[in-house]
């Protein structure tokens, strides 16, 4: 629709009104349609007591609809929204309902009972002058929004359709019962219940594995690999908590705002907890689908909290006996009933060059239990065989100029050894620095 050309002398109809009108607004529309995802729901309230009675009626709905109109209920538009309903609405959305800006159509019905699809009807009421006040004042015909509750959209394809709520079921006395976990294109989170509440136990969560992680971390003096992993985790969700309290503690929010603070959250803590998972499976966001969309964010993010970090590696503490140059470890703290699975690195460093550390130790290094280590040393019996490692193990955290010595688990003396629960390593010489560390690790 083109503007009016406004000029001196001009013949004033009601067309070049009804036409500037048409124009602004249209151009309002068009302004709105430019922000993404602009339309939804802003603040919605169903009157529950007449819900049973059959009746789905909202007292209350602020809205945009996709055509960019503005719903605001209580208005001069409406009072309210109802929709009568039987049990065949059982498992129906249902939408609110508004005939598009017609072109060369009837724009607006004589009254509301002759409303079908006209996008308007009208409304006689007195106003006042706004220059003089209510002693004059002066009954005109005004247009209010033909709006509807429906349940079944065939018949409306071309009228523009938002949803706003879902039927569960519609029992035999006309009782309904709405779906609670159903969310409507939004335009603000607080304005359903479930996200609100989803958004509130997300946030608790995560406070809560940070809790988790804040006092086992503070009891580790030494960090194994799942240590290292939780202390990262840990980092992470310092990183987003700030920024979901934030949004938690907001008065209105967009979703969109919402998701993607989730989702990048949740992809950062697939880094721990989804490897096997790929990263082409993220949920999408879908405005008019949100319910799918924060169902299977929501759910991700429980499972990332609840993740327990499984622990590849354990650093066995020595203890040494200077009186016999003596070193001592108790792996009780090793999975014992799973031993065959774990198996135990020597990393050591000394002031010796590392190339030959790692041929020169296996050759002056005598283990064995706490009960057979004499016996080994003094008949130079060769006891559990220690061979130099090409690499670090994977499992254990990188620590420079060390070398890695792997522990022959196919040795007889282990089964001394699994009995006391004690290792004991034996250097036929001493260093002048020297830093000899045992892990076990799992396989």
């Amino acid at each position: 629709m083109k503007r009016v050309a406004w000029f001196s002398g001009l013949s004033v109809s009601q067309h070049h009104f009804q036409v500037q009108d048409s124009f602004n607004e249209s151009a309002q529309l068009q302004l709105v349609r430019n922000a993404k995802y602009f339309y939804g729901v802003k603040n919605i309230e169903i009157d529950e007591a007449k819900l049973e009675q059959g009746i789905v009626s909202f007292s209350k709905c602020e809205a945009v609809m996709p055509d960019g109109t503005l719903i605001n209920i209580p208005s001069v538009d409406a009072d309210e929204l109802s929709l009568q309903v039987d049990e065949s609405a059982s498992g129906k959305t249902i939408y609110i309902a508004i005939a598009p800006l017609p072109s060369n159509a009837k724009l607006a019905a004589d009254s509301k009972l002759d409303a079908t699809t006209e996008r308007y009807y009208t409304y006689k009421q007195s106003v006042s002058d706004a220059m003089v006040g209510l002693e004059q004042s002066l009954e005109i015909a005004t247009l209010k929004l033909n709006m509807y509750l429906i349940t079944d959209t065939a018949n409306y394809q071309d009228f523009i359709i938002l949803p706003v709520a879902k039927i569960n079921s519609v029992s035999s006395n006309k009782t309904v019962l709405l779906d609670k976990d159903f969310i409507p294109p939004l335009l603000n989170v607080f304005a359903n219940a479930k996200l609100k509440k989803s958004l509130k136990n997300i946030f608790m969560l995560a406070q809560q594995r940070r809790k988790q992680l804040t006092q086992r971390l503070s009891n580790i003096d030494d960090y194994g690999t799942a240590g290292i992993m939780e202390a990262l985790f840990m980092q992470l969700l310092n990183r987003y908590i700030p920024s979901i309290q934030h949004i938690h503690d907001s008065e209105r929010v967009h979703p969109e705002e919402l998701f993607r603070v989730l989702l990048t959250f949740s992809s950062e803590l697939r880094t721990f907890t989804h490897q096997e998972k790929g990263y082409n499976q993220y949920p999408k966001y879908k405005h008019d689908d949100l319910t799918t969309s924060f169902t299977a964010l929501s759910e991700d993010l429980k499972e990332a909290f609840a993740y327990v970090f499984e622990e590849r590696s354990i650093r066995v503490p020595l203890d040494y006996i200077d009186k016999y140059a003596l070193y001592t470890a108790n792996i009780e703290s090793v999975d014992m009933a799973n031993i065959a699975e774990w198996g135990f690195v020597i990393a050591c460093k000394t002031e010796i060059p590392k190339e030959q550390l790692s041929l020169a130790l296996p050759k002056m290094i005598k283990v064995a239990s706490k009960a057979q280590i004499t016996n080994v040393v003094s008949k130079q019996l060769p006891g559990i065989k220690v061979s130099a490692m090409s690499s670090s193990p994977k499992q254990i955290p990188f620590m420079s100029d060390y070398v890695y010595f792997e522990l022959d688990k196919k040795s007889e003396f282990w089964k001394s050894i699994y009995d006391s629960k004690i290792i004991s390593i034996y250097l036929t010489r001493k260093f002048a620095q020297i830093d000899i560390q045992l892990w076990a690790i799992k396989r």
